[in-house]
């Protein structure tokens, strides 16, 4: 497989040409939008990042296209404001051969989470809702929940829960939810599967199942990534009194500019859809068909899931984490209170808690903030960068990162699924990306 590397900025890459014979004007504001975001530093400062200092990331990403791990990958650094970094490689479609874009709609799966948690602390700021609020208060089917202790060839053995859900339990994934893919109990068995069909259930029918099933530990007691941000979607529609997906157009995701990102894929768009695909018998990879039923069907989905169901595009993505590094604003635009960010980007776990985990990978020296991984020591994390960095990723095996310190915002996308932990190269991507970042800075 030949790697095709393209930048937004080059005149004479088959990407540039496509914008400019097909989009024109789209085009201009597209390039205004990438390098000059609002707060964008002098470009000739001396210690800015820039291509030239990035270079080794084309080499490290095209391995990954001509070695046939993934179909392609695209890659986005901004340092203090202003991108110094965008490329494409390979292709977004193996079928078509349709090649990847700066423009193409990628499922961000679980870099969901942190859109969905800032819907909520937009609600907690505007006095709707309260952080110590109980679940049941808007989910009234949450009432007394049963926490799991064992099970016996009779059944399920389950206590009261001592106290409610809330909504910071949630926030944090110390709610005692889990997902059914993280254990093998009867329990787990019992979560429903959110990628069969999105036209069939409701998050409103969704929630009202999750409530039913036993919690796997006491609400505040203990950190297991679950389907807590998923239900506080359904928590977002009953306080707003709008469905998910308009509350986050509304107030995120429209005055950001991310005109790509929503819970479905329109038509008009699915030409710039990347396919998702997984390693198949020999390592080759398979194309993962579930278009009809998912998120590129085209037909606005029934099920918005809050924790996993957007798509997206890297511009568009970054602008949110700009948003976030800016601590509530971009371009005169601003979608939360700098208060408010900085509640959302430090750890809430307590410091005896055991070690966080991605997915089922067990993560040192991290907590967790509202939306948000939060390392809180750099040096058990295998990773150079700076304590108070914030980060995610996504089943597709995306991931961001945004480091206060540095002032940097980095986002990966690509199509290889799962991203943990079997044929995981997402965590092995990342690390590559910040050290290849962080060495930059030092030349």
């Amino acid at each position: 497989m030949n790697a095709q590397k393209r930048t937004l900025f080059s005149q004479d890459s088959e990407v540039g040409q496509k914008f400019l014979t097909k989009i024109g004007a789209a085009l201009i504001t597209a390039v205004s939008l990438l390098s000059s975001p609002a707060g964008a530093a002098d470009a000739k400062s001396k210690d800015l990042l820039t291509e030239k200092k990035l270079a080794a990331l084309a080499p490290t990403f095209e391995s990954y296209v001509t070695s046939g791990k993934l179909a392609g990958i695209a890659t986005l650094v901004a340092h203090k404001g202003q991108i110094v970094h965008s490329q494409t490689i390979g292709k977004r479609d193996l079928g078509t051969g349709a090649p990847m874009t700066m423009d193409t709609i990628f499922r961000i799966y679980s870099m969901t989470k942190p859109i969905t948690s800032t819907a909520i602390m937009i609600l907690v700021e505007r006095g709707k809702l309260d952080l110590d609020d109980p679940l049941e208060k808007f989910i009234p089917e949450f009432s007394d929940p049963m926490v799991f202790v064992s099970e016996t060839e009779e059944g399920v053995v389950t206590v009261p829960a001592e106290k409610s859900i809330t909504i910071k339990d949630l926030l944090t994934h110390t709610s005692g939810l889990t997902y059914g893919i993280a254990g093998q109990t009867s329990v787990h068995k019992q979560y429903p599967s959110f990628s069969k069909d999105l036209h069939v259930s409701s998050i409103e029918d969704v929630s009202k199942k999750i409530a039913e099933i036993p919690l796997v530990a006491q609400p505040g007691t203990s950190y297991n990534y679950s389907v807590s941000i998923a239900v506080l979607g359904r928590v977002i529609e009953v306080v707003s009194g709008e469905p998910l997906n308009e509350f986050i157009a509304n107030h995120i995701s429209t005055p950001l500019g991310m005109h790509d990102t929503d819970f479905y894929v329109p038509k008009e768009k699915l030409g710039r859809y990347a396919d998702n695909y997984t390693v198949g018998e020999g390592g080759s990879l398979v194309l993962i068909d579930d278009n009809e039923k998912g998120i590129a069907s085209g037909k606005l989905p029934k099920l918005f899931i809050g924790g996993g169901g957007m798509a997206s595009s890297i511009i568009d993505y970054y602008r949110f984490c700009q948003m976030i590094l800016n601590k509530g604003e971009l371009d005169g635009m601003r979608i939360l209170k700098e208060s408010t960010v900085e509640l959302m980007t430090k750890s809430h776990l307590p410091s005896d808690f055991p070690n966080i985990t991605y997915g089922t990978t067990e993560l040192k020296g991290v907590g967790f903030g509202y939306g948000f991984a939060v390392v809180e020591d750099p040096a058990p994390t295998s990773s150079p960068g700076s304590a108070g960095e914030l980060w995610w990723g996504g089943y597709a095996s995306t991931s961001f990162w945004i480091d206060p310190k540095e002032k940097i915002a980095a986002v990966l996308m690509t199509q290889r699924v799962p991203s943990s932990p079997v044929n995981s190269i997402a965590m092995e991507m990342r690390r590559k990306f910040q050290n290849i970042v962080y060495d930059a800075l030092k030349l």
